[in-house]
């Protein structure tokens, strides 16, 4: 995901509202949650970049999609979300 979408991807028409960055993504599992964090300034993802993160996080979780997902980054963390 945060490479970007592969080339088939692509060509359905799906697309990235990430940055690019590089740096490991450190994950903590806890059962019913999931902590993300990224080595990037979260507070000025967009929305949609923060949706893209925080669903594919909780379906990786939980498959269900339902765990709650709590991202950190280079300038604090943003509100537990769900998807």
């Amino acid at each position: 995901m945060f490479a970007g979408p592969e080339p088939h991807e692509s060509a359905a028409g799906l697309h990235t509202e990430l940055p690019p960055f590089h740096g490991p993504v450190e994950v903590e599992g806890s059962g019913h949650g999931v902590a993300l964090r990224l080595p990037l300034a979260v507070r000025r993802l967009d929305a949609s970049a923060v949706r893209q993160v925080v669903c594919t996080a909780a379906y990786t979780e939980g498959r269900d999609g339902t765990a709650e997902v709590t991202v950190r980054g280079d300038d604090g963390a943003l509100p537990p979300a769900v998807c």
